[in-house]
Parts: structure tokens; C-alpha cells; sequence
């Protein structure tokens, strides 16, 4: 026998209580229109407090300041605007810089959805939204993208985000979605390095020290080109021949000038990597005294992802290696 998601409260009316976590599910409708709101486990005064907020705003139109989206909600249902708009101002609004600039490019794909509410976007809308953006993008003859993936997992996001607020709501993403939101299949790069290739790099390179050093620590690191421009002077530990991976860099998607510096890594852990015998003699003679600041600087400014890839691009094209970055 299937187990119930959810269980009706023991004590409490409109208050239902998640089997598998024992989440709090807060379900009321007034005036044609459902409101809800997920608690944790230990928060049954929290929901009882909301509870009785929403029946007296909903008789009395009180407290708007604390629930602003009453105002948005029509008779029936949500607009996907206000959905939208609530997701980027409560949610995205927190992320990392480098993400929300992934969302806001991203959100124009969501203009024509503004035209319905939120019950109104079935699996055809969105099967037909795709289409009409396909036949948009090759009017406009945007053919560098392969695929819609990136837009219809944020839209999967934003619908499964609202589902916190409505657990009623079905996402109408599918997985047919993603085959249909397919455009022309990737073009596969040769991106491996034969070990004669690598050779002829770092000889080519080794004509200038600065980008020398930059491509030894990248290679012996193996590490992502933001994390060796976020490096820090304070991140070499000489004495014990140690680098730590702590601060990246962070750049503009668009015009790839250095916006910030991240205080940890992308997967969010410090790494540790040991400083082999030509490394220390490198960084030995670059550092001198310097302490504080970026390893690595450009008239006292740091990298840009341009000043990065132009460099790589010259030498491994100087080298004659295949690879193209």
C-alpha cells in the first residue's frame, strides 16, 4: 500500500503535516483563491501566526506590507509575472554574482509566459513557447546556440520554487522539454594536448615570464583559470610549499573584466596544492617581497579574461599546437 504524502493535523484544522519530513503544509481558500506556505517541523506557532494573518488580510485587506503578493493575486489565480518577479527579487537576488548574471540574461526566454497565469502554463504551452522561440532564433540567425537546456532548467527551477507556495501546482516541464528545445547537435573540439604539444607550449611561452609562470601554476594546479587569477599573495606558503585555493576571480559574462573576488572556490571547498621544485624557484624570484594583493596583476589591476585567453591563444598558436582555447 502507497504511503500518503501528506497527514492531516491531529489538532489543528488547515494544517497538514508531510510524512516523509515532517514539514508543516499550511492550506487555506478565501475567495476563490488558495493560499499556502510550507513550515519545518517545529514551527507550529509559526504557521498558526500566518494562518490567522492570511484570514484576517483576506476580510480585512490588513498587513499588506508583510504580504505584499496579495495585492498581485487575482480572484483565481497567479499571474506568472508576479511568479517571476517574486522569484528574482527573493530568490535570485541572493545567489552569487556570476549566477545571477546567468539569470538575468536568461529571463528575456520567459517574456511570452508573462501572458498567462501560472495554472495556465500546461506542458503544450511550454511545448509551443519552445517552438516559437526556435523559429525566433533562426529568423534572427542566432545560430551559435546547440539548445534551449540552460533556460528550461531555471524554468524547471523557478516552477518547482513556486510549488513551495502552491504544492497544488504540477511543473509542466518534462523531459521531452529538453529534446524539443534542441537545436543542432555540438560540435565536438579537440581539446586534449598531446605531451609534444604541451612541450611546444612551454617553450613558446617561456619568452615571457609573467605568462609563464601564470601557465605553470594553471598546469601544476590543474586548476581553473579563475582560481589561478584570484590567487593571492598570502595564498603561497613558500615555507612549507604549499598554495592555497581559497579567492577566485570573478568576471563579466559579457564584457570579461574583472567584477570581484570570490572568497571560496566554486565547489565551495579550499583545496591545498604543494609547490613542486620548479614552481618554488618561479614564484620564489616573482614574489621577492611582495605580500599583499593578486599574484598576478596587470598595471596593478587584475586579469581580465580577455588579457588571459588572447595570451593563450597567441602562444599556443606561436607553438604550432592544434588546441584552440
Amino acid at each position: 500500500m502507497a504511503i500518503r504524502r501528506y497527514i492531516k493535523h491531529p489538532t489543528y484544522k488547515n494544517i497538514r503535516i508531510e510524512t516523509k519530513t515532517g514539514k508543516l503544509l499550511v492550506n487555506i481558500r478565501k475567495g476563490g483563491t488558495d493560499f499556502s506556505k510550507v513550515f519545518g517541523p517545529n514551527q507550529t506557532l509559526e504557521a498558526l501566526s500566518w494562518l490567522e494573518d492570511i484570514r484576517g488580510e483576506v476580510k480585512k485587506h490588513l498587513n499588506l506590507e508583510k504580504y505584499p503578493f496579495l495585492l498581485e493575486l487575482d480572484n483565481k489565480y497567479t499571474p506568472f509575472k508576479v511568479v517571476l518577479d517574486r522569484y528574482y527579487s527573493e530568490h535570485v537576488a541572493n545567489l552569487a554574482t556570476a549566477t545571477r548574471q546567468c539569470r538575468e540574461l536568461i529571463k528575456p526566454f520567459f517574456n511570452d509566459l508573462c501572458d498567462y497565469n501560472i495554472n495556465q502554463i500546461t506542458p503544450l504551452v511550454i511545448s509551443n513557447h519552445i517552438i516559437n522561440q526556435k523559429q525566433r532564433s533562426y529568423i534572427l540567425n542566432k545560430n551559435g546556440r546547440y539548445s534551449y537546456d540552460q533556460e528550461l532548467k531555471v524554468l524547471k527551477a523557478i516552477f518547482n520554487w513556486w510549488r513551495e507556495e502552491d504544492y497544488k501546482f504540477h511543473n509542466p516541464i518534462l523531459k521531452k522539454h529538453f529534446k524539443l528545445g534542441k537545436i543542432r547537435e555540438k560540435e565536438k573540439k579537440q581539446l586534449k594536448m598531446s605531451k609534444e604539444e604541451i612541450l611546444l607550449f612551454f617553450k613558446a611561452i617561456e619568452e615571457d615570464n609573467f605568462w609563464y609562470l601564470f601557465s605553470l601554476i594553471h598546469f601544476f594546479m590543474a586548476a581553473r583559470v579563475s582560481e589561478v587569477a584570484g590567487l593571492q599573495l598570502d595564498n603561497i606558503d613558500l615555507k612549507n610549499r604549499i598554495i592555497h585555493i581559497r579567492t577566485i576571480s570573478v568576471w563579466d559574462r559579457k564584457s570579461k573584466r574583472f567584477m570581484e573576488l570570490k572568497d571560496r572556490p566554486k565547489n565551495e571547498e579550499e583545496r591545498v596544492v604543494y609547490i613542486n621544485d620548479l614552481l618554488f624557484k618561479k614564484l620564489s624570484d616573482f614574489i621577492k617581497s611582495r605580500k599583499r594583493g593578486f599574484l598576478f596583476e596587470f598595471e596593478r589591476q587584475p586579469l581580465s579574461y580577455r588579457q588571459i585567453q588572447n595570451k593563450y591563444e597567441y602562444y599556443l598558436k606561436k607553438s604550432g599546437a592544434v588546441v584552440t582555447t
